[in-house]
């Protein structure tokens, strides 16, 4: 596969409600996508996802739970498109602008090459 630009670039707009939260996400590479996260515990939520990644043509649904502390955010997801994607993220010292993530992502898609 021949990935002409490995960088993206993303914005994400959040919308925190109470008991929930709603995201718009538009990147680079023609990629949309909107979430919802529904609370089911203090620190735990459910939601899905829905995304259109245009450079590759490819359409998608995920499920995801939330885990969000203060200090701490991270995801689970598992998606329509054969791929597993695990983000933790914490804070940076004091500063709760700040957050350093670790991903881990894997695809069960195999194509011939």
């Amino acid at each position: 596969m021949n990935e002409l630009h490995l960088s993206h670039v993303m914005i994400k707009f959040d919308h925190i409600g109470k008991g929930y939260r709603a995201q718009f996400q538009l990147g680079n590479g023609a990629l949309l996508g909107a979430s919802y996260f529904q609370s089911m515990a203090q620190y735990l939520s459910l939601g899905r996802e829905v995304f259109w990644v245009g450079q590759h043509q490819k359409f998608g649904v995920d499920y995801a739970t939330l885990y969000n502390t203060d200090k701490m955010v991270d995801i689970g997801q598992v998606a329509s498109t054969k791929m597993v994607l695990l983000q933790l993220g914490s804070q940076c010292d004091d500063k709760k602008e700040m957050i350093k993530t670790r991903s881990l992502q894997y695809s069960f898609l195999r194509e011939n090459i």
